[in-house]
């Protein structure tokens, strides 16, 4: 700690605080001490004491004060900042969101005098193991219930039919089930499928009606056993499809997407014609929701680590043995993840805070540099569509 700095600011409400901050900084955010010391400085300067880092502030400002943090050094390091530094330690946070991985915040932080853009690269989108989870969570306490009112806060969530409609077509249907189509949740109402794509950070919970509404809660169904289903985003990025049962294959982001994992299918020879032109390396072209749909980032990663498939190799001359090892490895990986109820690196979050497991079984996804689990090669990171993309050099040849 630089104890130059803290000796010669006099006020002793500084030189209290400083340490305090210093130490929830190190705690949570493993940075070196000097480095948290020049971070603690900049957040009392602008206000922000340790008292924020204490757990009743976490649903509230946990969100803001994070991006807060992640500016802060970014503008004192004017380095990029590995995500692996930002998961908390403590296993009462284990795998949760410290910041928001978009591209750009236009929001301005609000307790501090921030007038640039927050700009912040990489993320993590749920996968289609996570979607499983969250639907499978819901199917236990929705089924069979009604919706008496639905509450939009956020008229962007709703992307089809205009809000006003939307909330008269949807009072009064019962949720006859819960589905998925790729990374889809799919309430089955009684003449309507509702769709709900999570994007980076949407989550449903259940609530007293009478708790307060979080800022962050955008939709809000009421149900008839006197709970509430409500759907929070930070970022505002989800959408919801209201459409009707006899028009889903007519109309909805449904249309144009490609096979199910799991589809009978999805054989070497349906990958073959799709992958037979296709110039770009694989690990794009896993991505690609009109071939196989649920596959995202850190799954394609894995799934090309089993398969002995370098990322970078172009689609087009895969032979039929690797094609089989992506098909294989694809169901495999995903399996066992929904067992494991997903991966939970970033900022998903299942129905009420389930958290997957799968994240501490990955052999790829964010082991840059660390020795490679079959081999002890290095892992190695590089971009591969502007997605960061971890394989072993030797095992992926």
């Amino acid at each position: 700690m630089d104890n130059k700095i803290i000796e010669s600011n006099s006020d002793q409400e500084f030189q209290e605080e400083i340490p305090k901050i210093v130490l929830e900084i190190i705690k949570r955010y493993k940075l070196e001490p000097q480095l948290a010391n020049k971070v603690a400085i900049e957040l009392y300067k602008n206000g922000i004491k340790s008292d924020k880092f204490q757990e009743k502030y976490y649903q509230e400002e946990y969100f803001d004060l994070n991006e807060i943090v992640l500016y802060i050094i970014k503008k004192i390091t004017t380095k990029e900042i590995n995500y692996k530094s930002f998961i908390f330690s403590h296993p009462k946070y284990f795998g949760k969101m410290l910041f928001s991985p978009i591209e750009e915040t236009g929001k301005q932080a609000e307790i501090i005098n921030i007038t640039n853009k927050i700009k912040i690269v990489g993320g993590k989108m749920p996968e289609l193991p996570e979607i499983e989870t969250v639907k499978e969570s819901l199917k236990l306490k929705l089924i069979g219930k009604k919706i008496l009112s639905a509450t939009v806060y956020h008229d962007n969530i709703i992307e089809y039919p205009n809000v006003p409609i939307f909330c008269t077509q949807i009072a009064g249907q019962q949720i006859q089930g819960m589905d998925r189509y790729g990374k889809w949740l799919i309430f089955i109402l009684e003449d309507y499928y509702l769709l709900s794509h999570l994007r980076m950070e949407g989550k449903y919970f259940f609530r007293n009606p009478k708790e307060k509404r979080n800022k962050h809660e955008h939709v809000i169904f009421a149900l008839d056993d006197g709970t509430e289903l409500r759907y929070m985003d930070v970022r505002k990025f989800g959408k919801m499809h209201l459409i009707k049962k006899e028009q889903i294959n007519e109309k909805g982001p449904f249309l144009g997407m490609g096979l199910e994992p799991w589809d009978n299918d999805l054989t070497i020879d349906y990958l073959k014609e799709k992958y037979r032109q296709k110039k770009l390396p694989i690990k794009s072209t896993l991505l690609d929701q009109s071939i196989i749909v649920g596959i995202g980032n850190i799954y394609a990663n894995e799934i090309l680590f089993l398969s002995h498939i370098n990322p970078l190799k172009k689609t087009n001359t895969l032979a039929e043995k690797e094609i089989n090892q992506i098909i294989i490895n694809t169901r495999q990986v995903l399996e066992k993840a929904i067992v494991k109820g997903g991966t939970t690196i970033r900022s998903y979050t299942s129905v009420d805070g389930v958290h997957g497991l799968f994240q501490q079984e990955l052999y790829v996804h964010n082991q840059e540099n660390h020795p490679c689990k079959k081999c002890n090669t290095p892992i190695l990171k590089i971009k591969v569509g502007g997605r960061g993309t971890y394989y072993c050099p030797n095992c992926q040849k």
